[in-house]
């Protein structure tokens, strides 16, 4: 790139500004931030690297929902798509307004895990295009959950925090792509906190 910019300088042109440093590359190579940089990944406070600064970082997203269903099933009860998943015991089935149109990859199907009330719950079925079900089972016993209950797709909740790195690890992707495939059905609240 030093070359590349020496050369064009050489041949009498004049770039007031320069750029290469990407996320990884801000966080690495200081002697990359030059006039500009391109933070990507940063913005969404995720480190795309293991890096010292990463540690400062605090992700800034977090994608919640309340489910639109609640069933109790008994054990042999067969749902989702092609009714591939079966309940092995007595269970609760909470289903969400959130599926692969969405953003949350069929990828997760009988693999994901959301957060309720800081505790991990276990996706289960197929994602459909416009939901998904989550087992809520063992929450249940401790406390009924009912309709306005809030659901953690990712971000942090009750001190629980599921990362976009998990996700991606569990759906064999990066974690760019999970924080970047949320579609616009998906509703956006911004928060400023000074």
């Amino acid at each position: 790139f030093e070359k590349a910019r020496a050369l064009v300088q050489e041949r009498g042109h004049a770039p007031r500004l320069h750029h290469i440093a990407n996320s990884a590359a801000t966080l690495t190579f200081g002697d990359a931030r030059l006039g500009l940089v391109r933070p990507g990944l940063l913005l969404y406070g995720l480190a795309p690297v293991e890096h010292t600064a990463a540690s400062e970082l605090e992700p800034v997203m977090r994608w919640t929902t309340k489910p639109v269903h609640l069933k109790h099933v008994p054990a042999g009860t067969r749902g989702s798509y092609g009714g591939r998943w079966q309940a092995m015991r007595h269970s609760r089935l909470a289903t969400l307004p959130v599926g692969y149109a969405d953003g949350y990859s069929r990828s997760f199907s009988e693999k994901g895990v959301m957060l309720c009330q800081g505790e991990r719950v276990p996706v289960r079925g197929i994602v459909c295009m416009d939901y998904t079900m989550v087992d809520l089972t063992e929450l249940h016993r401790k406390k009924p959950i009912s309709l306005g209950e809030s659901i953690t797709v990712f971000g942090e909740q009750m001190g629980e925090t599921l990362t976009a790195k998990e996700l991606a690890e569990i759906s064999g992707t990066i974690p760019y792509e999970i924080v970047t495939r949320l579609g616009d059905r998906v509703p956006r609240t911004y928060i400023h906190e000074h």
